[in-house]
């Protein structure tokens, strides 16, 4: 984990994006070789990308009572969202927005990322996003309002990008000291690669494990939150002997078949891997 972000750099992106400006972002993403995000200020429900964000944001309308749409904190309930909890962060505002603390953090965005945040803060993120993250929710507490964002995610992570719905709660003093968002991981290879009945890890040049799809959770029972830097052998026991580097396997578009040995029980298990490159 690394220390808490420079609480300047999070302010100068606050009024970057309450002045509609990007450029700081975008030098802040492009520095770790990611493009820069797209970032709406009280966003309309038709600008919203996802079904899921439609239906979080058409649920908060249903809570709040209030004329202009806000939500009380007496009237927030986790249970009022069903299964869009899994994917939903519950943010306490510490201070005046020093940081931001999670006090809920969806299991569904913890199995994407390998990350479960609950108890902790934005600035026990690493580098741009922990900067990125306090700048963002400083932003709603500025604009006291809901804030839509997507970024692309960084290379450890199995997913595309992230959108992102910031929605801020009442206190009856009409002060924010919560926050809640939906935040929905985004990669269409995961999609295809949940409704195959063999099993499927990613790996990357390490060969540490950034996904594995549900049929291989079943045979190898690897948690839903996978361990960062776990290799396929730590987690499977399957020492892949494969020679060939993924550049290569991708510029010459080849596919590896082997017989691998894997420890089931007592004994070990003969499996046909098939080895292919993606660009991710």
């Amino acid at each position: 984990m690394s220390a808490a972000p420079d609480s300047n750099v999070s302010d100068l992106l606050v009024e970057n994006l309450l002045q509609g400006q990007v450029d700081g972002l975008r030098q802040l993403f492009n520095e770790n070789g990611l493009r820069p995000p797209e970032i709406v200020l009280s966003p309309k429900v038709s600008e919203l990308h996802s079904p899921l964000h439609r239906q979080f944001a058409t649920k908060c309308k249903e809570i709040a009572e209030d004329p202009e749409g806000r939500i009380q904190e007496s009237q927030f309930d986790l249970s009022k969202f069903g299964g869009l909890a899994d994917l939903m962060v519950v943010i306490d505002v510490e201070g005046e927005g020093e940081d931001f603390r999670y006090s809920h953090y969806g299991k569904a965005i913890s199995a994407s990322s390998g990350l479960d945040m609950t108890g902790k803060r934005t600035s026990d993120f690493d580098g741009h996003v922990a900067v990125f993250f306090k700048g963002l929710y400083r932003a709603v507490l500025s604009v006291r309002d809901w804030v839509y964002s997507q970024h692309e995610s960084p290379s450890a992570m199995f997913v595309r990008s992230w959108q992102r719905l910031i929605v801020p709660i009442y206190s009856d003093d009409g002060a924010i000291r919560r926050i809640v968002a939906l935040n929905v991981p985004d990669n269409e290879l995961s999609v295809g690669l949940e409704l195959m009945i063999d099993p499927v890890f990613v790996v990357d040049h390490d060969r540490k494990v950034l996904y594995s799809n549900r049929a291989a959770k079943n045979m190898f029972d690897t948690p839903l939150i996978l361990p960062r830097e776990h290799t396929l052998e730590a987690l499977t026991g399957i020492d892949l002997s494969v020679s060939a580097s993924p550049e290569d396997l991708l510029s010459q578009n080849r596919v590896v078949d082997s017989v691998e040995l894997a420890p089931n029980g007592s004994i070990m298990e003969r499996l046909v891997m098939t080895v292919s490159a993606a660009e991710h």
